[in-house]
C-alpha cells in the first residue's frame, strides 16, 4: 500500500467518522425508536472504523520499523561493496591473476626471470610432495619406564 492511498483512506475514513459523530449529536432531537435502531447501528460502524484505524496505525508503524531495518542493512551492503572493490583494487602482488599460474616464491614471474630460463631447457613441473606419516610401534610400559628422563 502506498503512501498516497493510506493518506486517501485515512481522509475518507475520517471524514465519514465527522459525519457520523454529527449525526450521533442530533441523535438528542431523535427520540423515535426506529431513528434510536439506526443511531446504534451508526455507534457500531463507528466503533469498527476506529478498529480499522488502529490497525492502519500499527501498520504504518510496522512499515516504518521495516524500512529502518532495510536502510541499516543497505549500509552493510555498502560497506560490504566498498570493501569488495577496495580489495579488487589492491590486490597483493603474490595473488596470482585470472590465468594466470601460481608460482611459489615471491610475486609472479617477471620478464627477467623469464629471460632467465633457456629456450631448450623446460621448467619440470613440480610433483605434489606426498608427507608420509611415519608408523611407530608400540612400546610396553616397561620399555617406556626405562626411557632417559
Amino acid at each position: 500500500m502506498t503512501h498516497c492511498e493510506l493518506e486517501d483512506i485515512t481522509m475518507h475514513l475520517n471524514t465519514r467518522i465527522s459525519s457520523i459523530r454529527r449525526v450521533l449529536e442530533l441523535r438528542t432531537i431523535a427520540k423515535d425508536q426506529d431513528k434510536r435502531v439506526i443511531l446504534e447501528k451508526i455507534g457500531q460502524e463507528v466503533h469498527t472504523i476506529d478498529g480499522l484505524l488502529d490497525q492502519f496505525e500499527k501498520c504504518v508503524v510496522r512499515q516504518k520499523d521495516l524500512l529502518k531495518h532495510l536502510k541499516e542493512l543497505e549500509g552493510f551492503f555498502q560497506e560490504d561493496v566498498h570493501d569488495g572493490k577496495h580489495l579488487k583494487e589492491n590486490k597483493p602482488t603474490h595473488m596470482p591473476a585470472k590465468g594466470q599460474p601460481a608460482v611459489h616464491g615471491r610475486g609472479p614471474l617477471g620478464k627477467s626471470r623469464l629471460a632467465d630460463v633457456q629456450p631448450g631447457q623446460q621448467e619440470n613441473p613440480r610433483k605434489a610432495s606426498k608427507n608420509h606419516i611415519k608408523e611407530m610401534q608400540f612400546i610396553t610400559s616397561p620399555e617406556f619406564e626405562s626411557i632417559p628422563q
